[in-house]
């Protein structure tokens, strides 16, 4: 026991330790500017989290009213579970398969089990500012009914142990998974395409998920309510029948002073003990054996094979080619970069589709704004741009391994040219794919699908610019994990926060322009050209980097 507490201690140390804050903060002075920008994006979200809470203040009055107010925990709780097992899949992969630290650790007299068990640990409490900031507010409101001294002890074992089943569930699968496709010579490709198979099974979960908890027979809603709302606890159990854990970490608040309370309270206890053993086990036997396993080498290729491998290629296109296969070979880029540009249009398109039939009526919502619709694709198009973190990592991605980069005889335009290929076409794809999926379901013009794809490439053009841009000026390189590079780099918020500002200026300048009814052609042109020269002047910017 004591040697996971304090290989979590270390685990934390370095990556909120106070004394590498301050260290970074005082020698690195270009760096000052981060925790300003940090704190700005926080500061920005409180209203957003004010808004929050008083939506749960009002929901659970509604469910007061119906004598349901046990099931505001169980409402909260399904959110949260589903977040940390979506995340927490990149989380996994990051921490056991793409750090530097098991080189060091192995051969340290440390039991095998307790390095898989601190490293899943350190996860679990990394996800504990995501299950405060959301269920907080809940128990707050909830202690003037259900309160009282076992409440609160119960809410913090709850709170405690709320990620831990969620994370080990994507434990569990990610070793499984990489074990299965330890295969020679393909396993970057193999685990690139078991990411997004798990993924896409996420997304037909939910679907059917869905589907089935809407499924009411036609004319019989009322006996369904009226059967929901006989117990005290039906909206609770109708709820959690996708995720019993959200049921009894549920009746573990709700029944805090009854011995049904102390029981769920125990089921808890022993079901995340049950998951970290659980854990520790499949670790010892699948991960660490599979980690210690000879690396496989590839064969070494012929002086003829090796010719014609090599071709004379453009500096802009080597630049591109050099980009996308980092990517491509690492999964973390490619699962945060790439997964992007098709699941926004799945997550916007699709599922809405599948999930809610007619609730999803994108016909309506076409024919009540025609006239602008082109404009709210284009703007929705240079939001998966400000959302997608390629362009603002593309120096960060690199490493260590940047100066290679640097030192290259290539002129800056060829540079940024190359840099901007990657995050372009991703957008080009993304936009493809969202008008496809769009056609399908509105009588769309072709003159449309044409005006917003080129529009929204150019409107793109600026914001992927200045995230290269941005990242150039100051990459972050100095990571141990290829997931820092893009979750926990400045540079993507920064990006974004730029971005968001340039959509809603040229949103605030069209709908300007259409109370003064000047004819949309010329809306289209102006939001071309000024795009085009924000583009022309970032472009003449990144020339004077040194």
């Amino acid at each position: 026991m004591k040697q996971i507490v304090k290989l979590v201690r270390i685990s934390l140390l370095s990556s909120f330790g106070f004394s590498s804050i301050k260290y970074n903060f005082m020698k690195n002075k270009k760096d000052i500017w981060k925790p300003i920008i940090l704190v700005l994006a926080l500061a920005s979200l409180i209203p957003s989290y004010f808004m929050y809470v008083k939506l749960i203040k009002n929901i659970y009055i509604q469910l007061f009213t119906l004598g349901q107010e046990s099931s505001i925990f169980t409402l909260i709780i399904m959110p949260i579970s589903l977040i940390i097992f979506v995340f927490g899949l990149s989380y996994v992969l990051s921490a056991f398969y793409f750090s530097n630290d098991m080189e060091k650790l192995i051969p340290l007299p440390i039991k095998e089990g307790n390095i898989v068990i601190s490293k899943f640990i350190s996860m679990v409490v990394f996800n504990y500012l995501i299950v405060v900031l959301m269920l907080l507010p809940v128990l707050i409101v909830g202690f003037g009914d259900f309160g009282g001294t076992l409440y609160i002890i119960y809410s913090l074992l709850t709170i405690l142990l709320l990620p831990v089943i969620p994370l080990g569930i994507d434990t569990i699968i990610i070793m499984v998974l990489m074990k299965l496709t330890n295969i020679q010579g393909r396993k970057d490709l193999l685990r690139n395409l078991s990411m997004f198979f798990v993924l896409f099974i996420i997304i037909a979960f939910q679907a059917v998920l869905n589907n089935t908890l809407t499924s009411v027979e036609p004319g019989k809603e009322g006996e369904f309510l009226s059967a929901l709302l006989q117990r005290s606890d039906g909206i609770m159990v109708w709820l959690g029948r996708a995720y019993p854990p959200a049921i009894w970490f549920s009746k573990s608040i709700s029944n805090a002073h009854n011995i049904s309370g102390l029981i769920y309270s125990v089921l808890n206890i022993l079901l995340g003990v049950g998951m970290v053993y659980l854990i520790g086990q499949i670790g010892s036997k699948i991960y660490l054996k599979a980690l210690l396993e000879k690396n496989n080498f590839r064969k070494s290729l012929k002086k003829v094979e090796l010719g014609l491998l090599i071709k004379n290629r453009s500096p802009i296109i080597a630049i591109f080619l050099n980009d996308i296969k980092l990517v491509l070979r690492t999964p973390i880029y490619l699962f945060n970069c790439v997964s992007i540009s098709f699941l926004l249009p799945i997550l916007v398109i699709v599922m809405p589709l599948i999930s809610g039939g007619e609730d999803a009526d994108f016909s309506q919502l076409y024919f009540q704004f025609k006239d602008y619709f082109t404009l709210i694709l284009i703007a929705f198009f240079a939001f998966i741009a400000t959302a997608n973190p390629t362009a603002s990592t593309t120096y960060s991605r690199e490493g260590k391994a940047y100066w290679i980069n640097a030192v290259i005889p290539v002129t800056p335009g060829s540079m940024f040219v190359g840099r901007m290929l990657q995050p372009m076409l991703l957008e080009f794809i993304s936009i493809l794919i969202m008008l496809g999926s769009l056609k399908f379901v509105l009588p769309l013009d072709i003159s449309e699908m044409f005006i917003s794809l080129v529009i929204g490439m150019l409107v793109s053009l600026p914001i992927c610019a200045i995230g290269v841009f941005i990242d150039r000026l100051n990459p972050k390189l100095d990571w141990d994990q290829p997931q820092k590079a893009v979750k926990q780099n400045v540079n993507v918020l920064l990006n974004m926060l730029i971005g968001a500002g340039y959509i809603l200026l040229l949103g605030f300048m069209s709908i300007k322009m259409t109370e003064y009814e000047i004819d949309i052609n010329l809306i289209y042109a102006f939001i071309s050209i000024l795009s085009t020269i924000a583009a022309g002047g970032i472009f003449g910017a990144f020339h004077k980097i040194k």
